[in-house]
């Protein structure tokens, strides 16, 4: 089967039943309190101005394993920071470290709104509110519990349109995501 990329003015005069059209334009992505995980990595504040540039690498390394354990787990456990990101310092070292760090992931979730970090139980966990927008939380919902590579029917156009804007974590690679 060929397939072809449809250049903006074309229209799909053909059926062919197995084919989805899809409005390209529809790509969902909000300007305000969200952060992208799908193509480059993208935080947008409250008024929204892009503050992704307050990530450093091994800060945006450490702030999205946060993330995505908070969305399809219940946090991380302080301790399991440590042995990850900081397996050759002493644990009074490792400690300091993971405070700097933490303090400056609150610092730049000031800037959005319906996003926060808590600690609770010994575990780091970010919560969301209804203000805050992520991609990923959006496409976990979508394919559920499940974890299938190919959602079913109103979902899957869904899927197709956050998987539009790029590559997940396009161009980040560690081991702790």
């Amino acid at each position: 089967r060929r397939y072809r990329t449809l250049q903006a003015a074309e229209v799909i005069t053909e059926k062919e039943p197995e084919l989805l059209e899809l409005d390209i334009m529809n790509v969902p992505f909000k300007e305000r309190n969200a952060i992208c995980l799908f193509g480059t990595f993208t935080v947008r504040n409250r008024d929204g101005k892009d503050v992704s540039y307050l990530f450093s690498p091994k800060l945006r390394i450490i702030f999205l394993h946060l993330l995505l354990h908070s969305i399809v787990e219940k946090g991380v456990l302080s301790s399991t920071m440590n042995e990850l990101f900081w397996p050759d310092k002493s644990d009074e070292k490792a400690k300091n470290l993971k405070g700097v760090v933490i303090n400056h992931i609150r610092k730049i979730l000031h800037e959005l709104d319906g996003v926060e970090l808590l600690y609770e139980k010994g575990r780091f966990r970010l919560v969301f509110g209804d203000a805050f927008y992520c991609d990923y939380i959006d496409y976990y919902g979508l394919i559920g519990e499940k974890k299938t590579l190919v959602p079913k029917g109103d979902n899957f156009e869904k899927c197709v349109k956050i998987w539009m804007r790029g590559r997940f974590l396009d161009g980040i690679g560690h081991e702790a995501l």
